[in-house]
């Protein structure tokens, strides 16, 4: 690859992992116009792509990259998601199992790969990968969380569950949704004052933070069925917080 299309190339890089996905496409199109056969700007192409939701675009430009050039692990995670997205399931699935064997992948790459064989239907290759991640990487607090969450979907016993949902918030009590998480599988569960305990040690700073409405409404549940009220409240207060923020991204709302 020429130097001035090196450079090219990684300018377009650094747009995109700044956030800049007009600019980056901009510049990417630019370079295309001169040199229409070079893959790296066809996967850098899909993988912008991918993160402004357009899907179909992404899913050709990181095909044809594809026909060009070897994908990066990224590409390749990319345009497996892409597939899934667009009723390719199988074909996903054979590239996950591809990017499973190989070694040295990024942990994240895995995490966000499991995300793409869940939605293939292929959880137990979403449990496999979050293994691969805690054995790699002990310290991953998020692979144990999804490994949990996986679990629930493969219907595997609680105890499974719980205690990878527990590893989680052993290795990072400072993320309040691995608490909430485990909170809401108690409760669904039936286990009322187990759910509260853990939902308990919540503040009120870390309730009114949450994003999540389904896991709020929950925590409302929990905190009314155990008379802690000034929490419920709180919840409900986000709730309305949230409500609110969603009206005004969109006027037009008449709900």
């Amino acid at each position: 690859m020429a130097a001035g299309m090196t450079r090219t190339l990684e300018s377009a890089a650094a747009l995109y992992r700044r956030g800049f996905h007009e600019e980056a496409l901009d510049a990417i199109e630019n370079s295309l116009a001169s040199s229409p056969d070079d893959g790296r700007l066809w996967e850098l192409r899909g993988l912008v792509l991918r993160a402004t939701g357009n899907i179909p675009l992404a899913c050709d430009s990181l095909e044809h990259a594809s026909l060009l050039v070897p994908l990066s692990s990224g590409g390749q995670v990319t345009l497996a998601d892409c597939l899934a997205r667009t009723g390719h399931g199988n074909v996903a699935i054979c590239i996950a199992e591809h990017i499973i064997s190989l070694a040295n992948v990024d942990w994240s790459l895995l995490l966000y790969l499991a995300q793409v064989c869940d939605q293939c239907g292929r959880t137990d290759l979403s449990s496999e990968l979050c293994r691969e991640v805690n054995w790699r990487v002990p310290t991953c607090h998020q692979a144990y969380y999804d490994l949990g969450y996986y679990l629930g979907r493969e219907r595997r016993p609680l105890p499974e569950i719980e205690a990878a949902a527990r590893q989680a918030i052993e290795l990072a009590p400072q993320v309040a949704n691995y608490r909430v998480g485990l909170a809401s599988l108690l409760w669904q569960q039936g286990d009322a004052p187990a759910a509260f305990g853990e939902a308990n040690v919540l503040t009120e700073t870390e309730l009114k933070q949450l994003t999540c409405e389904c896991c709020l409404r929950r925590l409302v549940k929990i905190y009314w069925n155990a008379s802690a009220f000034a929490k419920s409240s709180a919840c409900v207060e986000r709730l309305a917080e949230l409500e609110q923020s969603s009206r005004q991204a969109r006027p037009d709302c008449r709900s």
